[in-house]
């Protein structure tokens, strides 16, 4: 199973990342490197983008069903589902 990391490449993002990775999970990472790192994520795929466009929200949900986020925006309106 792949498990999508929305903002990967941040401090505690980058270590679920990693902590995901070398248990054997398949990760995806989405960030949109506003507050992240691209250096900080060494494990699975990285894909740049923003939870706000809508054609990046169609790619990632049509391929990756499982989604762990840890974005720390605070004015994120996708905090609370």
């Amino acid at each position: 199973m792949n498990i999508l990391v929305i903002g990967g490449a941040g401090y505690i993002g980058s270590h679920m990342v990693k902590q995901l990775s070398t248990s054997g999970t398949g990760v995806i990472t989405l960030d949109n490197l506003s507050r992240g790192y691209r250096d900080a994520v060494q494990y699975g795929e990285f894909i740049e983008g923003d939870l706000g466009d809508p054609a990046v929200l169609d790619h990632v949900f049509s391929h990756h069903p499982c989604l762990l986020y840890t974005s720390d925006a605070a004015d994120d309106q996708w905090r609370v589902w």
